[in-house]
This record gives C-alpha cells, sequence and structure tokens, in this order.
C-alpha cells in the first residue's frame, strides 16, 4: 500500500503497546503468588467457590515456599488473609472469621513500610539535607518495644534495627543488633532491597569514621567487600564516586596496601566519567602517602582537578599535611588560605565544615608549636582531643609529640 505517515506512527503506537503489554505479563508471571491471588478474584466474582478457595490455598502455599520475607510478602499474607475473611463473612455472618490475622498481617505490612521510609528518610537527610516527616514512627517504636514478637518477622527486625543505630539516639549496641540481624536475616530479602540494607549499614561506619571514631573500621571494609561481592556497589555498571573513595581510604587505615592499589586500578573505569581521572589520582596519593612516599602523593595531587566538595576538600587536607611534613611554608600557608576561602563559599557541607574550620584552626595554632609554652601546647593537645567533629585528630596528636 501506500506509504502514509499517520498509518505508520498508527502502527507503531499499537506495536509500543503490544510490547508494553507482554513486558508487564513478563514481570507478572514471575510471581505464582500473585497469579493465584487473581484467579481466586476472578473465581469469586463467579461464585465459583471450590476452585477459589484452591486459589487462595496455593496462593498462600507458593507465598510460603518463596525465600524471601520482605515488605511484599507481608502484602501478601494480609492480601490472601483480607480474601478469606471477605469470603467467610459473606457466607456466614455468625461463624468465626479470621479478621485477626488479617489486622496482624496487616499491622506486620505497615510497621515495615514505615521503619523502611525511615531508614530512607534519615539517609536522605545524611546525604542531601533533605527533611521528611514519617507520621506514626513514634507510635510504631513504641508498640515493638511492647511487642516484641514482631521482631520475628526479618523485614520488621532489619529496619527497625536499622533505624535505631542511625537516629541521633542510636548507640553501639544497637549498630550491633543492626549487624546481627544483617547476618541472621539477609537471606530473606531481594537483591536490591538487601542493597539498601548494606548501604544504610556503611553509611553509619563511615559517619563513625568521619567523626573520628575508627570502632567499626574493620567491620565497615567488611560490609564494603560482601557488597561488592554480590554487585551491590555499582548501579548501571557504575560505582559511586564517594564509594570508591571511601572503600580505598578503609582499606589503607587497615594497611590493605596491596589490596587497595589493586582494587584502585581495578575499578577506575568503573567511576563515573567526571570523575575517573581526578578520583584515581587522589586515590593513588592517599596510598603513596600512606607509604611516607610524599613527593608521589604530591605528584598525584596535582592532577585532582575539581570542585566537588568530597574531592577539594580531601586534596586539599592530604596536600596540606604533605607540605607540613615536608616543611614546604610558604605552600602551606597558601593551601589554608584557599581552604578557608572554599569553606566561606560553600555553606552546604554540613556536619564535614566543622572539621575542615578545625584543620585550618589547629594547623595555624600548629606552626606556632616549637614558640609555644608547655603549657599552652597542653592546652593545644586537650583542644584537640576535645574537638567532636575532628578526621585528622590522630595525625595531630602525633606531630605533637
Amino acid at each position: 500500500t501506500k506509504f502514509s505517515a499517520t498509518n505508520w506512527r498508527l502502527v507503531n503506537s499499537r506495536l509500543l503497546k503490544l510490547l508494553e503489554d507482554y513486558f508487564a505479563h513478563k514481570s507478572f508471571a514471575k510471581s505464582e503468588v500473585k497469579k493465584k491471588l487473581l484467579l481466586s478474584q476472578f473465581y469469586r466474582s463467579h461464585n465459583r467457590t471450590n476452585v477459589f478457595q484452591n486459589s487462595l490455598n496455593d496462593a498462600h502455599r507458593f507465598s510460603q515456599k518463596q525465600q524471601f520475607r520482605n515488605t511484599e510478602y507481608l502484602y501478601e499474607q494480609f492480601t490472601i488473609e483480607e480474601q478469606r475473611y471477605d469470603y467467610i463473612q459473606s457466607q456466614n455472618r455468625k461463624v468465626r472469621t479470621n479478621l485477626q490475622k488479617v489486622s496482624d498481617h496487616l499491622d506486620n505490612f505497615f510497621i515495615a513500610s514505615k521503619l523502611r521510609q525511615a531508614c530512607q528518610q534519615l539517609s536522605r537527610k545524611t546525604i542531601n539535607q533533605e527533611e521528611y516527616h514519617i507520621e506514626w514512627l513514634d507510635e510504631i517504636l513504641t508498640q515493638l518495644q511492647d511487642h516484641s514478637n514482631q521482631l520475628e518477622q526479618p523485614a520488621i527486625a532489619m529496619y527497625y534495627y536499622a533505624y535505631k543505630a542511625l537516629c541521633e539516639s542510636g548507640t553501639e549496641n544497637d549498630f550491633k543488633q543492626f549487624l546481627n540481624s544483617i547476618e541472621t536475616y539477609s537471606h530473606f530479602l531481594p537483591a536490591a532491597e538487601l542493597r539498601d540494607i548494606y548501604l544504610l549499614a556503611i553509611n553509619y561506619g563511615i559517619k563513625t569514621i568521619n567523626l573520628g571514631i575508627k570502632t567499626y573500621q574493620a567491620q565497615t571494609f567488611d560490609l564494603y567487600t560482601t557488597s561488592l561481592d554480590n554487585g551491590f556497589l555499582l548501579q548501571d555498571g557504575i560505582m559511586p564516586e564517594s564509594t570508591y573513595s571511601n572503600i580505598v581510604s578503609l582499606a589503607i587505615g587497615l594497611k590493605k596496601y596491596r589490596w587497595a592499589e589493586e582494587f584502585i586500578n581495578k575499578f577506575k573505569t568503573k567511576l563515573p566519567y567526571q570523575f575517573r581521572q581526578p578520583l584515581y589520582h587522589f586515590c593513588l596519593a592517599k596510598l603513596y602517602y600512606d607509604l611516607n612516599n610524599l613527593s608521589q602523593s604530591l605528584q598525584n595531587l596535582v592532577q585532582v582537578a575539581t570542585k566537588a566538595p568530597f574531592l577539594y576538600l580531601g586534596a586539599k587536607t592530604l596536600q596540606i599535611k604533605c607540605y607540613y611534613e615536608l616543611s614546604e611554608w610558604d605552600a602551606l600557608n597558601s593551601s589554608l588560605d584557599s581552604l578557608r576561602v572554599y569553606l566561606q563559599r560553600h555553606k552546604d557541607l554540613g556536619y564535614r565544615k566543622t572539621n575542615y574550620d578545625n584543620l585550618i584552626n589547629f594547623m595555624r595554632t600548629l606552626l606556632n608549636w616549637k614558640m609555644m609554652s608547655k603549657t599552652e601546647k597542653e592546652k593545644t593537645r586537650q583542644a584537640v582531643l576535645a574537638a567532636e567533629l575532628f578526621t585528622e585528630r590522630d595525625w595531630f596528636l602525633e606531630q605533637m609529640k
């Protein structure tokens, strides 16, 4: 037939609709539980009692056989019991129903979902300073304190302990319970959800390390390597720049130099393009610095050309330490001035700004160290020890000996 642009667009539109229906059906067909639930609804609407009950029983049986016990599983349990209740009460209102099960399963789904959202809220607040209000959270936390049996649900337990560890009042014991819940229940979550759980634990470890607390350095490194082995750290084949940098820092801090070097080179090509060269050289600079090769470290730092906060601030900190140890006083003062100006211009650094303010102030004091009295030196040392947000505490204490 003669070509018609209108007909051609219509054919393409119909083809797209067919493809979308196919993709939706293919995704749906993966779940036997969903198929049986829809079948039961169909049979129920057509008064086919026997096959309705068979389909509902099949849905329950398939649900119990599946591996995962995440929020989707909890919702399936609620849906199964809700359909069963609707059938029972419609047949004979005097017969005892399963309403208690309906309510319990709904509670489990609601609590797990809310706790998951609460963890996501804490994560977004830490990363992007985003503020959200999760309704009913206080009531849920109180409920779980009084009804610990609900913590037998893997999804509830993992998100409950995650939230307790990540919130402002979180303690080391809360984090230990979170790690224990991961070890106990991780096989009950699908990969995508388990990835989020691991990242929550990793974020807690990184935050404590950034506060100068190294208690969980080894555990955080293990969380990273486990996530790496399971493919949790790549998003569409790309590794976030912060992940790459944190892993290198942890490996170096644990003196795993050969592992760090292999990782730096192996995953360089997985970085976002704009960070591929600067972050690669920054991580090499950190490695060479810890190996006491300061000149090689500075050579790599020269190639870190970026204004991205985490990378600029990290490179500037390392540069300042190198200049001090090499007694390059002019270069050191210039770097301190550049860092001060950068901090003045960037108001969105959150708690990290305090760390770099401390770096500048204590370094200025350290430059006058030899001329200070014993009393002044001790006062400065105590100030370094008392600083709440200071990642370079150990380095400064070493220089003050």
